[in-house]
């Protein structure tokens, strides 16, 4: 059945300060201060789902996962991040995956699969844009290799609700990597492939308002349809910021999210299952520069959907 993704990737990091860690788990009960002031600020934008970019697999997420829940608010949880031994490294295959990454991985699907609206594991993020320089081929067999270790390891388990497992890429190379990852080497592997795939595009940064119009969303549209895709594809990072957007209330540039119109629009819906927005919270040290707090001037890093004091 058709699910259409109302998402806002949540990851409330300052990026600055005793907090600058990226691989910091801010959805435990020692955050509860945090997400619990956000969560309102999700329900008046009406998403039913966010994503998750880093959590810990050793500790308690159950007031988080269920407070979500009681909004009817799914979760994708990515398995990766960027700790040491966590990811899909930058080494030549099959150097690039890590042992303790399966760990972590099994870990933490353990932990998830058992809340009722976890909506999808993501394998990794944009493993295509980590190879030091070499072709999207470097690293991707590893990427592979984790997402069948990860749905065997599902399957294995008839105790856990069996979550789709995928993965979220960097638009470079759409081809290729599209493709790669939804098709099997060995046609009796039912493992090999994803289960859903998740693109991180910036294709419509101006202000068109009619679908018709709009070139680069429209060319996204017209990939997936050439790749006759077999699984479902949501749009895991979107929104443009560009000073072309116009002025709101004194504030530039306010992104008017037009292609979140679009993608729910039938000639785009049988090809995307939504999407899901970038990103809840402007990071502070990536708009200091340019501009800082209360971002009323355009910032080329100001992401945040909505300011707060």
């Amino acid at each position: 059945d058709y699910f259409a993704v109302r998402g806002v990737n949540y990851y409330p990091r300052p990026n600055t300060g005793p907090l600058d860690i990226n691989n910091l788990d801010l959805f435990s009960d020692d955050f509860k201060h945090i997400w619990s002031r956000d969560l309102p600020q999700f329900t008046a934008l009406n998403a039913n789902v966010i994503r998750l970019y880093s959590v810990d697999p050793d500790v308690d997420h159950s007031a988080f996962m269920c407070a979500l829940q009681a909004e009817g608010i799914y979760v994708v949880v990515d398995l990766g991040s960027n700790c040491e031994g966590c990811e899909i490294t930058a080494d030549a295959a099959p150097a690039c995956y890590p042992a303790s990454y399966k760990t972590r991985g099994e870990k933490i699907i353990k932990q998830f699969a058992r809340y009722d609206n976890v909506m999808a594991f993501s394998g990794g993020n944009e493993i295509n844009h980590r190879t030091g320089g070499n072709p999207w081929t470097w690293n991707a067999p590893c990427q592979k290799k984790f997402i069948r270790d990860m749905r065997a390891f599902l399957q294995s388990c008839s105790s856990l609700r069996q979550v789709p497992v995928g993965l979220v890429m960097a638009d470079t190379d759409r081809d290729d990597n599209a493709l790669y990852y939804n098709c099997r080497t060995d046609e009796s592997d039912e493992l090999e492939n994803a289960q859903w795939y998740g693109i991180n595009t910036y294709v419509h940064c101006d202000d068109i308002s009619d679908p018709t119009k709009a070139a680069g969303f429209n060319l996204l549209r017209d990939s997936f349809k050439s790749y006759d895709y077999s699984i479902p594809v949501v749009l895991t990072e979107f929104g443009c910021v560009s000073p072309s957007f116009p002025t709101v209330d004194g504030y530039e540039a306010q992104r008017t999210f037009h292609d979140a119109a679009f993608m729910n629009l039938r000639e785009y819906s049988d090809y995307f299952a939504g999407g899901i927005a970038f990103e809840y919270s402007t990071e502070n040290a990536n708009s200091v520069a340019t501009s800082a707090y209360p971002f009323k001037t355009y910032g080329p890093q100001n992401y945040g959907l909505g300011y707060f004091s």
